[in-house]
């Protein structure tokens, strides 16, 4: 009588399939989490240039389209007549502003974070 106790090939292949099934399941799971966080930080960031953007404004003459290029410590910026970037955490943003001129006292700009890593970026309204 042969009463050895151990697996047989067939139980060992089994486990081993379901186990690597679970781990590429939970790698998958991780790998996602990271992107799902990399975007939301992105998008923050995308959202954050709005206030900056607004502040820029602050005291630019009203005309049709602006781009705005902020320097390095995101505090200070150029105001363009052609498109510009601004590279944030090695993403590059392009922010424009659009002007429309309510009456001679109030001028509305429309303005627009883009970029190609982010979602599309919706415009947002400042009253100057």
């Amino acid at each position: 009588m042969n009463s050895k106790k151990a697996f047989s090939l067939i139980e060992t292949i089994i486990a081993t399939g379901i186990l690597s099934i679970t781990v590429f399941w939970i790698y998958k799971l991780i790998w996602e989490n990271n992107k799902i966080v990399a975007n939301s930080n992105n998008f923050l960031t995308q959202n954050l240039v709005y206030e900056n953007a607004a502040e820029c404004l602050k005291w630019e003459d009203f005309d049709w389209k602006k781009f705005i290029d902020f320097w390095n410590d995101l505090k200070s910026c150029n105001i363009w007549n052609t498109e510009k970037t601004t590279t944030i955490d090695n993403i590059d943003y392009t922010i424009s502003a659009n002007s429309v001129k309510l009456n001679w006292k109030i001028v509305f700009w429309k303005i627009k974070v883009d970029s190609s890593v982010t979602w599309p970026g919706e415009e947002k309204t400042f009253k100057q």
